[in-house]
């Protein structure tokens, strides 16, 4: 009996091991892609730089430092729609870092559609604003923490009736949080965000080639998609203007 053991805990070894093997080699082929990448950016040799890069996301590297330099390597190519694209990827990952959000400024002033946000100048915009500094793992990590220190309050006071306000203010802050994960989470400018990355799309008032020419936007511009429907998107943009553009005229920023 102890012999059929040991067979097994030996084909459980050998099926860990060769899951992850397979993990390994795709993270030194992501790490060999990305350090060709940065070789052929320093020699200015922007196409390459883009391809490595590209290679490097595609076997499954996901980082701001990967996504911002491919930002920069879209722009030096002269790509702004898709260094606008990369910029904004790398800053939903890492989103106070100061070098990508002030290059995301930079080639978002680069582009020719000059729109301006419906709660511009509100109180909205301000709390907009203040979210989108808050990357969605951090804000996960402080609703556990509030809520671990909010549960151990609350305890405590049941035991040693004391501390009970301590616990019953800190599950208002924790309710307050979960109601702006929930918001941040389904705002149509978080997680649907997408940019034109071709040099001009028509918007038109039906999913058709037929349908009604609405207005023009052009590379690099900010959309929000509300719904799919064949190859057509329903996008909205941030004066709340909205209408149906072909779906490979736009790119979602969280792509995966």
């Amino acid at each position: 009996m102890s012999g059929v053991k040991y067979i097994i805990y030996l084909f459980a070894l050998i099926a860990i091991i060769s899951a992850v093997l397979p993990l390994w080699a795709d993270e030194d082929d992501a790490v060999n892609l990305y350090n060709e990448g940065n070789a052929a950016y320093r020699n200015k040799n922007w196409d390459e730089a883009i391809e490595k890069y590209l290679a490097a996301v595609n076997s499954g590297a996901s980082s701001p430092e990967l996504f911002y330099n491919l930002g920069c390597a879209y722009y030096r190519a002269g790509d702004i729609g898709r260094a606008i694209l990369w910029f904004e990827r790398a800053r939903i990952l890492k989103p106070r870092d100061r070098d990508i959000n002030k290059n995301l400024a930079f080639v978002r002033r680069l582009t020719q559609d000059k729109i301006e946000s419906i709660y511009r100048n509100t109180l909205l915009q301000w709390f907009w604003k203040v979210m989108e500094k808050i990357s969605f793992s951090e804000l996960w990590w402080i609703l556990l923490i509030v809520s671990l220190a909010a549960t151990l309050a609350i305890s405590y006071s049941i035991l040693q009736l004391r501390g009970y306000w301590l616990g019953i203010t800190l599950w208002i802050i924790f309710i307050l949080l979960a109601g702006g994960w929930y918001i941040k989470g389904s705002r149509l400018w978080e997680t649907h965000l997408a940019i034109v990355v071709v040099p001009k799309v028509d918007v038109r008032s039906s999913p058709s080639e037929d349908g009604e020419i609405l207005f023009t936007l052009h590379s690099g511009t900010r959309t929000g998609i509300i719904e799919r429907r064949g190859d057509w998107y329903r996008i909205a943009i941030e004066d709340g203007h909205s209408g149906w553009a072909d779906k490979n005229a736009v790119e979602k920023v969280i792509f995966r």
